[in-house]
């Protein structure tokens, strides 16, 4: 959710030289201020769409924020041998090393 940033900026990059692309003849006609001519005719559907994908993030990941902050997960250490010191507790030891 939160790397889509890393995929979609690229992305939107590249629709808009395919969209410089087709404004030009060639490709040696193709500059930076072809490019940035380009990218302010298609600003605002990029904004759109960049607040459309913040609201529907905040919108799916806000409630499990506010629940987790006012209910936090407590993690509890579940026992098990392979936690003992096999020196310690030799019962363990001799299930994980001596039987298998």
């Amino acid at each position: 959710v939160f790397g889509m940033v890393f995929f979609i900026a690229p992305l939107i990059g590249m629709a808009v030289m395919d969209a410089a692309r087709e404004r030009v003849s060639t490709n040696n006609e193709l500059t930076f201020k072809v490019f940035w001519n380009t990218t302010l005719k298609h600003f605002w559907p990029i904004a759109k769409f960049g607040a459309t994908g913040l609201f529907l993030i905040i919108f799916c990941i806000f409630p499990y924020w506010y629940n987790s902050k006012r209910n936090p997960i407590t993690q509890v250490a579940i026992p098990h041998g392979s936690r003992d010191n096999f020196l310690e507790v030799t019962s363990s030891g001799l299930v994980f090393f001596i039987i298998p």
